[in-house]
């Protein structure tokens, strides 16, 4: 049972961690169906990290593996100092 909690516990490093190998992953990408897979793949992370969902469709609309990447370098953690996570904008 402790394993299972740390793990909850860790689950939103684990996740960030996922992103940034994705992020990787479409770089070396080669095929376009490759590619279908992982962006439906950082669908289901950013959704499951608490971005908005305006800042989701905007990065997989335009395909933008640079704004994914500055999303998956920045992290997706509340800022202690505003209360609220970075870009929370939208």
């Amino acid at each position: 049972q402790n394993v299972i909690r740390r793990y909850y516990q860790n689950r939103e490093g684990i996740q960030q961690q996922a992103l940034a190998d994705l992020v990787s992953d479409l770089y070396l990408a080669t095929t376009d169906k490759k590619r279908v897979s992982l962006w439906a793949k950082a669908e289901k992370l950013l959704t499951s990290l608490g971005v908005p969902p305006a800042r989701v469709a905007a990065i997989l609309g335009k395909r933008d593996v640079t704004a994914l990447a500055e999303l998956a370098a920045k992290g997706w953690a509340i800022d202690p100092k505003e209360g609220r996570r970075p870009d929370a904008r939208g």
